[in-house]
């Protein structure tokens, strides 16, 4: 069983993995996480104790950090670390979870760990608690998924208030696919021009 300290002689144990599919893409996971206006009515349980009043999301530069209520920053804390990993602390223990790409686009491999300080019941009561979030997630998203093939979902204006989350993942994914594109090009183009260079040389002159 691994061990975390946290620095304050808190240790925490490792208390199991697990790794599930879900039928829907990497980016809506993240999209999902990012936000936490679906909270109210699709977290009922996590709503009684993290109400979405006071739920504010802080953006860095490669991470953000969602806090259910800032005079408690040691509880309902929930860190995101683009592009696809995350850290949470709540519910009287921490959990990670990756959202992984796979060969099916329509497919994310979700890979959970997770820690406490106690075992037995009190794990327990964690481990249960903390699941059933996730699998409210894995509903909500498996039918947003659903709903975007369909064509009942368009783009629209995000909330400049409770969606900054989603508008910084998408801005850091637009900007790192604008600049492969631009470095796409400008290979694309050196390789025309060396071609074309090459050609020019094997051509013979005129009357040779």
């Amino acid at each position: 069983m691994k061990e975390i300290s946290t620095g304050r002689q808190c240790i925490l144990r490792s208390c199991g993995s697990s790794k599930v599919t879900s039928k829907d893409l990497t980016c809506l996971r993240v999209d999902g996480y990012q936000e936490c206006l679906h909270c109210q009515y699709t977290h009922p349980s996590f709503s009684v104790y993290y109400p979405p009043t006071f739920y504010t999301i802080f953006n860095h530069k490669n991470f953000s950090q969602h806090v259910a209520d800032p005079s408690k920053r040691s509880d309902g804390l929930f860190l995101y670390f683009f592009p696809n990993c995350t850290l949470n602390v709540y519910g009287g223990g921490m959990s990670s979870f990756r959202m992984c790409p796979t060969e099916n686009p329509g497919i994310t491999r979700m890979e959970f760990d997770y820690y406490h300080l106690e075992t037995g019941d009190k794990f327990e009561d964690y481990f249960k608690f903390v699941r059933q979030v996730a699998m409210e997630d894995f509903e909500l998203c498996e039918k947003a998924q659903d709903n975007l093939q369909n064509g009942i979902y368009t783009e629209g204006i995000l909330n400049s208030v409770k969606e900054t989350g989603v508008a910084f993942y998408q801005r850091r994914v637009l900007d790192l696919v604008v600049a492969q594109h631009a470095d796409e090009q400008r290979t694309s183009r050196v390789q025309i021009t060396s071609a074309g260079a090459m050609q020019n040389e094997l051509v013979e002159p005129a009357g040779a």
